[in-house]
Formats: structure tokens, C-alpha cells, sequence
């Protein structure tokens, strides 16, 4: 900068120099307590900081000490109609250990929260106690819902089928550790896109992890009805058989990504040789396979050299965790 003189003058940088489009893109990296600090600054943050573009991807898991009244507030008061993306956590897992404490996200405050953002396209939900909140509260997702994850969350048994959400649009799911999804769940997720007139867009990804009860019965369902997965992952599904592995590798053929790591060792060389030879001619799409160690029955040296070579000729890259 230069003065009247023509003179060079230092100058400290500042927010406050920046034009408003500027900031809000830097606003728009910060976690929400970060910006709440900073738009008490000043006026003019602080009027920045109510813009729909700000409240337009919200992660609300970063906000300490919150509670079941402080998340309805902060819906009430913060959250912004043009909101499309969400993250929320709980204390399910908590609330078991301590029966005394109350659960952060509650019914009421998810019927709330959708009623004032309809437009919410993509969902987290972490360690959130589905088996408390009334069925009605997965219907929200019914038109808009395209990404939907529930991570280390507690349900009850057939907790989609108890409550038959109706999600048209829906191309992610994510099910991490939530352990109660089981071959029914996958079922009842099947037959939602059996159900839509007209048919629905079909899931591009799946993730399973930790799904123990997730076996052949539902294996064979999302290979009937979602044949157009670019990625799967069934890591640590430890009641999956070889028998579910060759299904993958027969019918999922427009497969990216595939993690089958620490759910099912083959139980032979030939079993091993199959699944890669079905993988190679079948899954023509497929980039990357994730692997266990020992997962292809690396029993002896001479497994491990034949498999190894085997790998080795694949057109896709195998990783190993």
C-alpha cells in the first residue's frame, strides 16, 4: 500500500481487509465453534456469519458440552433452510453405560431440525440410539436424501424394517459399526427400490464395516438389486462365507472399490484362485482390492509364492491392511 507520498507503507494483514465473498469462503472452513468466536468480534462478522452460504454444510459433532436443549436452540436460533449437508453425534453408547444421562439428539429435535431445512441431501449420524427415536423420524429423508450415514449407532433388530423409510434418491449408505444391520435390514433395502415407481436411482456405495450378522441371504440381495455399486465394503463382516465373496465377484461387475478385509479368509488355494480369476473376468471396472493378510489362504510358503504371483497379474491394485 502507499501513501499520499507515494511512499510504500507496511500493513498488517487483516480479515477485515478482505472483500465479504473472501471471508465467507474462510468462514466456511472453520468448525462451528470457531466461527461462533469469530462472530463476536465485530459487527460486521458477526452479520457475515448468519449467511445461508455459511450454514449451508453444518458439523455440529465439533461443538462441546452440548445437550439435548442446547441442540434445540441451536436449531431453533443458527441452522439455516439452505442447509444440505448435516453432521450431527450423540452419546448412545454413553447413555448404556450411564442410564441416568439423557441422549443428545432426540425425536423432537430431528422432527424440528427437518421441518426447518427440508433440503438436507446428505446425513451423519454417529453414535446415535436409533431404537429411540420413533419410526416417523426416517421418513424425513423421503425425496431429497442422496448420502445417508449411521456410524456406531445403536438399533433394535430389523431396524429398517421397523421403520420402512422411503428414500427414492438415495445413492450412499453408510453403516459403520452400526452391528445390528443384519440380511433382513438388507432385505427391506432391496425391496424399497423394488417398490418406487418410477425405479429408483440405485446405490453407487455401500459400506457395511463391523455388519457381523450380515450373511449370504443378504449378500444375494444387494447382488440382485443393486448391481450398479462402484463400491462395497464388508470389511470385519465376519459372518460372510467364501460362498458370499464369489457372489460379489459374479454379479457386482461395475465394481471401483471393493473392501473385503478381515471378513473371511478361503478356505483353500482353489477357492483363493477362483475368487481372483472371477474378480479379474467379471469385475472389469474394479481399481482397488482391500485385503487382509492370510485372507487368501496364505497357510504355507508355497501358497504364499503361488498367490503372491497371482496378485501380482491382476490389472488392479490390492491393498493390504
Amino acid at each position: 500500500m502507499f501513501n499520499s507520498f507515494g511512499l510504500s507503507i507496511a500493513v498488517e494483514p487483516s480479515l477485515s481487509l478482505l472483500p465479504d465473498n473472501v471471508v465467507l469462503k474462510i468462514m466456511s472452513f472453520l468448525d462451528v465453534p470457531s466461527m461462533m468466536s469469530l462472530a463476536r468480534i465485530n459487527r460486521r462478522f458477526y452479520l457475515l456469519h448468519s449467511d445461508e452460504y455459511i450454514w449451508s454444510d453444518v458439523d455440529l459433532s465439533t461443538v462441546p458440552k452440548l445437550d439435548v436443549q442446547r441442540m434445540k436452540k441451536f436449531i431453533r436460533e443458527k441452522l439455516h433452510p439452505a442447509l444440505w449437508r448435516l453432521t450431527l453425534r450423540s452419546n448412545a453408547i454413553e447413555c448404556q453405560r450411564r442410564p441416568k444421562m439423557r441422549p443428545i439428539i432426540t425425536g423432537a429435535a430431528l422432527d424440528e431440525l427437518f421441518k426447518k431445512c427440508p433440503n438436507i441431501q446428505t446425513i451423519t449420524l454417529d453414535n446415535v440410539d436409533l431404537s429411540q427415536l420413533p419410526p416417523e423420524c426416517l421418513l424425513w429423508s423421503s425425496s431429497r436424501m442422496e448420502r445417508i450415514t449411521f456410524s456406531r449407532c445403536v438399533a433394535p433388530f430389523k431396524w429398517l424394517e421397523k421403520a420402512k423409510p422411503h428414500w427414492p434418491n438415495l445413492k450412499h449408505l453408510y453403516l459403520p459399526y452400526t452391528t445390528k444391520t443384519s440380511d433382513h435390514d438388507l432385505q427391506y433395502l432391496a425391496s424399497l427400490r423394488a417398490s418406487v415407481h418410477p425405479p429408483a436411482p440405485t446405490l453407487i456405495h455401500l459400506s457395511l464395516t463391523n455388519c457381523y450378522r450380515i450373511g449370504k441371504a443378504g449378500i444375494q440381495s444387494i447382488c440382485d438389486s443393486f448391481p450398479n455399486l462402484v463400491m462395497l465394503d464388508v470389511s470385519d463382516c465376519s459372518g460372510l462365507t467364501p460362498e458370499c465373496l464369489l457372489l460379489i465377484a459374479e454379479h457386482m461387475i461395475k465394481l471401483k472399490e471393493l473392501n473385503i478385509s478381515n471378513s473371511v479368509a478361503m478356505d483353500s488355494l482353489e477357492s483363493a484362485d477362483t475368487l481372483l480369476s472371477k474378480l479379474r473376468a467379471n469385475c472389469t471396472h474394479l481399481q482397488q482390492l482391500t485385503l487382509s493378510p492370510g485372507q487368501l489362504y496364505f497357510h504355507d510358503d508355497r501358497c504364499s509364492e503361488i498367490n503372491m504371483v497371482r496378485l501380482n497379474q491382476l490389472r488392479f491394485k490390492v491393498v493390504f491392511v
